[in-house]
């Protein structure tokens, strides 16, 4: 398992782990800025754990995601991104852990998406079957879009 390391020794690492996927550059170091800002040790995922969430779940894994985890494991943006491994300011639960968990209660969670997140009320953040992110109310029982990408979803978090 590698160590954790600060957000902002990860700045060598943006341009090798760029990996020819979609995430501009510009938002990977407004990531590294804000893990940078609040001193965020990040604990970066490597391909065994992706690897592990494709097969575990039935899901090609979203490029910018895969990036993301790869860059900076699970860790707190804005709001938490869950990888295989995470952050200390997160739960010790895996993106496959909380996906199964999440599967069980909530009928839009299906084979081929995979909980990425929650929100302050404990309501799941999740790749849905089109590839953009919904987000699963509890208290009105339904799915509702949350962001178009990934991305956006950053952009969105970090402001």
């Amino acid at each position: 398992m590698e160590a954790s390391r600060s957000a902002g020794g990860c700045k060598e690492r943006y341009f090798l782990l760029k990996l020819g996927v979609e995430m501009k550059d510009e938002t990977i170091g407004r990531i590294g800025d804000y893990l940078k800002t609040f001193d965020i040790n990040v604990i970066p995922n490597d391909q065994g754990d992706v690897d592990f969430i494709e097969k575990s779940l039935h899901w090609n894994i979203d490029p910018d995601y895969k990036q993301f985890i790869l860059m900076f494991g699970g860790c707190y943006i804005g709001l938490p991104v869950y990888g295989v491994r995470n952050c200390s300011l997160l739960e010790d639960v895996s993106v496959v852990e909380l996906t199964n968990e999440f599967k069980i209660d909530c009928d839009s969670i299906a084979d081929g998406c995979c909980v990425i997140s929650m929100d302050g009320g404990g309501n799941p953040i999740f790749f849905n079957l089109s590839g953009s992110i919904s987000i699963y109310d509890h208290n009105l029982g339904r799915e509702d879009g949350f962001a178009k990408n990934f991305e956006d979803m950053i952009l969105s978090a970090i402001g």
